[in-house]
C-alpha cells in the first residue's frame, strides 16, 4: 500500500469514528434541543438609515491599476460625503 492510499483510509476511519462519538454522545446533537435559548438582543440599527449606500469597486484582480481608478473611487466618496446623499 502506497503512502496516499494509507492517507486516505487513515483519513475516512477518522471520520467515521468522528462521526459515530458525535451519534453517540451524550452531549451531541440531541442536548441541543433542551437548551433554554436567551433571547436575543434587537439587531443593530442602521447607522446610514435614510442613505443609499454605494458600493464602488476598483478591481486590481490582474496586478494593473490605471492611475485614474483610484482618483475615481476617492471622487465618489467625497462627493457622497460633500452632498450627504450616499455612502460609500
Amino acid at each position: 500500500m502506497n503512502r496516499n492510499n494509507a492517507t486516505l483510509y487513515s483519513r475516512r476511519s477518522f471520520l467515521a469514528g468522528l462521526g459515530s462519538l458525535a451519534i453517540s454522545s451524550p452531549a451531541g446533537i440531541g442536548a441541543q434541543r433542551n437548551q433554554v435559548v436567551a433571547p436575543s438582543s434587537p439587531p443593530n440599527p442602521d447607522p446610514y438609515a435614510g442613505k443609499k449606500k454605494v458600493l464602488a469597486i476598483g478591481d486590481v484582480h490582474t496586478g494593473y491599476q490605471h492611475d485614474s481608478v483610484s482618483h475615481a473611487l476617492a471622487k465618489i466618496e467625497r462627493l457622497g460625503r460633500d452632498s450627504g446623499l450616499f455612502v460609500t
